[in-house]
């Protein structure tokens, strides 16, 4: 088996020469990066190793949940306007419940999606 590819479900540390350090994240949920000095030795202090280790996965779908949330947060800001209105209200209910619904498929997919790519490589 040839080990110089990365493949989907590696973990990796991202090293910039350039900038002396490691990419590293803010947190689990944030899209934020920075550069993590390391110095001039191999084995400089850090924070949190965690924040340093990513994972390779293929591209997913998250369309749907984002939908979702944007359909949830605009009946909760207009949700004294909708209540009033029986039958919009209504309307919005059964659009979330179809909505949740087809996210946790979304979800579902996803999930499996990786564990089949699981292994391929990355070129």
């Amino acid at each position: 088996m040839d080990q110089s590819f990365v493949r989907i479900g590696d973990r990796i540390c991202l090293l910039s020469e350039e900038a002396k350090g490691y990419l590293c994240s803010t947190g689990l949920n944030h899209p934020n990066f920075y550069v993590q000095k390391s110095g001039e030795t191999k084995q400089a202090l850090v924070p949190d190793l965690r924040n340093m280790v990513f994972r390779c996965y293929p591209k997913l779908n998250y369309n749907l949940s984002r939908d979702y949330e944007k359909l949830r947060s605009k009946m909760v800001g207009n949700s004294s306007t909708i209540k009033n209105n029986k039958q919009v209200y209504n309307q919005y209910l059964e659009r979330l419940r179809v909505f949740e619904e087809r996210k946790e498929n979304e979800m579902l997919y996803n999930e499996n999606h990786f564990i089949n790519q699981q292994g391929t490589m990355i070129y």
